[in-house]
């Protein structure tokens, strides 16, 4: 999986708002890649990334993150949460 770097400062936090109306309020992926022009694609990775991270903004450089370490926030994530 490859994201590429940008400087746009603000690009990570629309990646979570873009992930939350998936994930909060049901929106399709497709009818959020519509909306911001994304491809839908992308918009599926976002989700995957913000349900297995607690973090307020999905970062470029979060793609460095090998499988297991994804796992491994995911598992303290679903901890944390206590979705066990």
């Amino acid at each position: 999986m490859y994201m590429p770097y940008t400087t746009n400062p603000h690009l990570p936090k629309l990646r979570m708002q873009a992930a939350r109306l998936v994930l909060k309020q049901g929106w399709a992926a497709r009818a959020v890649a519509r909306h911001t022009g994304f491809n839908q694609g992308t918009i599926v990775r976002w989700v995957k990334e913000a349900r297995m991270s607690n973090h307020q903004v999905i970062q470029t450089n979060l793609h460095v993150l090998t499988i297991a370490q994804k796992r491994c926030l995911f598992q303290q994530n679903r901890e944390s949460l206590h979705l066990d």
